[in-house]
């Protein structure tokens, strides 16, 4: 394979909701974020692995960890912000520095299972691939069709329409079974880094390649639970290495 600048950009903001400094909180002995960043520089195809906060003690563990890191602005560490501004801030910070990139790969710290054979497996199948971009899944046991919201009165809404229910429970039964459904689990994703920036338009209208991942490993975590079985599958994996 022709050799590429290929970088890999983690988002690590100070704010977090559910686990309060989650990206840095202690995981099987290290910050959690530092399981990402080691990952990025042991990947074969990742140049250089940029890690983007608006938190300075975010920042000096990125750096003691080996990442570079681009100071992002605290208007764009908002938990409702699009990762395409955080794409826009790092293309902004780079072409000042008059560095520009083939391919860019998010690695979002909340990940900790992902490894770099991970990375590799994923970005030799996009290359190989015509597909503008890359995103890894998950199986998932829910459908649309078993999912509701809640009104304000407490009435359940289902999510999808009564003809789009019959559409789907005739498809479900010519198979004899639920078919197998995926969901975007956040592992990873790989796109070009110039023409990127409608990235979850893509995504969205499903120009995009799939990576399959276990969901043993593709725990995002999101709740005190879910930090809680990622630390233990990375301790049980410490201890299967050292065998």
């Amino acid at each position: 394979m022709k050799k590429y600048e290929v970088v890999s950009l983690i988002p690590a903001r100070g704010g977090s909701e559910r686990i309060p400094r989650k990206n840095i909180k202690m995981m099987a002995g290290k910050p959690m974020m530092a399981w990402s960043i080691e990952a990025s520089l042991k990947s074969k195809y990742i140049t250089r692995t940029f890690v983007s906060t608006e938190d300075q003690e975010i920042k000096e563990i990125a750096l003691k960890y080996g990442a570079e890191v681009v100071d992002r602005p605290a208007e764009l560490s908002e938990g409702q912000i699009s990762i395409d501004f955080v794409l826009f801030h790092l293309r902004y910070h780079l072409w000042k520095k008059r560095y520009q990139p083939d391919y860019i790969i998010f690695l979002h710290p909340t990940s900790p299972l992902r490894t770099e054979k991970h990375i590799d497996e994923a970005f030799e199948m996009y290359f190989n691939s015509d597909f503008p971009l890359l995103l890894s899944v998950s199986p998932t046991s829910y459908s649309a069709c078993d999912t509701y919201s809640i009104e304000e009165n407490g009435q359940l809404k289902p999510l999808l329409t009564i003809k789009d229910r019959r559409h789907y429970e005739k498809f479900r039964g010519e198979f004899h079974e639920k078919p197998l459904l995926y969901r975007d689990d956040g592992f990873l994703s790989i796109g070009p880094y110039h023409g990127t920036d409608y990235f979850s338009f893509l995504a969205i209208n499903g120009a995009s390649l799939a990576y399959k991942v276990s969901p043993e490993n593709a725990i995002d975590v999101d709740t005190p639970l879910d930090f809680q079985i990622a630390e233990m599958l990375l301790n049980k994996r410490i201890e299967k290495d050292k065998k």
